[in-house]
C-alpha cells in the first residue's frame, strides 16, 4: 500500500515527520506503519499502564496505614503485637538500669571490702553475683537484640507491612524467647535476691550515694565504718549495771 503524499517522509526531520503522522492518526487515515499516537496504539496503551501503575504505587505508598485501615482484623493483630512489644522494652530497659547499678554497688563494694569488714565468704558471693549480672545482661541484650529490635524494625516498615502470620509468630516469639532472668527484675532487686552479707547481717543500705557519703565522712574523722543492719536496735547500757 502507497504511502499518503507526505505521510513519514524520510526526508523529513524527526519533529515534523511526527506532525504529519499525528495528523494523519486524529484524521482517521493510515500512514502504513504502526499507529503511534491513537489511544489503541502500543505507545498509548504503555503510557496509560504506567500512569495507572505509579496511581497505584501513590496510593499504597504507606501500605501500612492503607491495611490497618481496610483491614479490622489486621489492625486488631498489629496494635496486640504492639503492646506486647512495648511492655518486653520496657521490661528490657527497666532490667538492663537495674544490673548496672547492682554491679555499679557491687563494684564499690568491693573496692572498699576492707573498710566495710567484708568477710571472705561475702567477698566471693560478690565476685559470683558479679558474673552472674554479666551474664545476665548479655542475655538480655542478645534478646534485645536479635527479637525486640528486629520485630519493632518489622513493625514500623511502612512499605513491606509484616503479614498477620508474622505478627502472630512474633506474639508468641516474645514470651517464648524472653530470658528467664527478666522475670526477676518485674519487682525491687534488692528484696528479690539477698546477698550473703544480707543473709548473714540483715540488709544494710549499701547504695552508691550512701556508700560514698558515709566512707568520706569516717575517713575525715579518721574514725572506722559500722554499718549496722537495718532493723537492728540501737543498744544502750543502763547505768549502774
Amino acid at each position: 500500500m502507497d504511502k499518503p503524499q507526505d505521510v513519514g517522509t524520510d526526508s523529513k526531520i524527526q519533529r515534523v515527520k511526527d506532525v504529519i503522522d499525528f495528523n494523519h492518526e486524529l484524521a482517521g487515515g493510515e500512514n502504513g506503519r504502526i499507529k503511534r499516537f491513537s489511544v489503541d496504539s502500543p505507545t498509548f496503551i504503555n503510557a496509560e499502564e504506567q500512569e495507572k501503575r505509579k496511581s497505584k504505587e501513590r496510593q499504597f505508598t504507606d501500605m501500612l496505614s492503607y491495611m490497618l485501615a481496610h483491614d479490622a482484623q489486621y489492625r486488631q493483630l498489629y496494635f496486640d503485637t504492639e503492646s506486647k512489644l512495648e511492655e518486653a522494652e520496657s521490661q528490657v530497659d527497666e532490667a538492663l538500669l537495674n544490673i548496672s547499678q547492682e554491679l555499679d554497688d557491687i563494684k564499690l563494694q568491693l573496692e572498699n571490702a576492707d573498710e566495710l569488714g567484708l568477710s571472705e565468704e561475702e567477698r566471693i558471693e560478690l565476685r559470683r553475683r558479679k558474673e552472674e549480672l554479666e551474664r545476665q545482661r548479655q542475655e538480655i541484650e542478645e534478646y534485645q537484640r536479635n527479637v525486640i529490635e528486629h520485630i519493632r524494625y518489622r513493625m514500623n516498615d511502612k512499605d513491606n507491612p509484616p503479614t498477620k502470620e508474622e505478627l502472630q509468630q512474633w506474639q508468641h516469639m516474645i514470651s517464648d524467647k524472653m530470658p528467664e532472668s527478666l522475670n526477676t527484675y518485674n519487682t525491687d532487686i534488692d528484696a528479690a535476691i539477698p546477698s550473703v552479707s544480707e543473709q548473714v547481717h540483715g540488709k544494710t543500705e549499701l547504695s552508691s550515694v550512701k556508700l560514698c557519703d558515709e566512707f568520706c565522712a569516717a575517713k575525715n574523722e579518721s574514725q572506722p565504718i559500722v554499718y549496722k543492719p537495718k532493723d537492728e536496735p540501737d543498744f544502750t547500757p543502763l547505768s549502774g549495771l
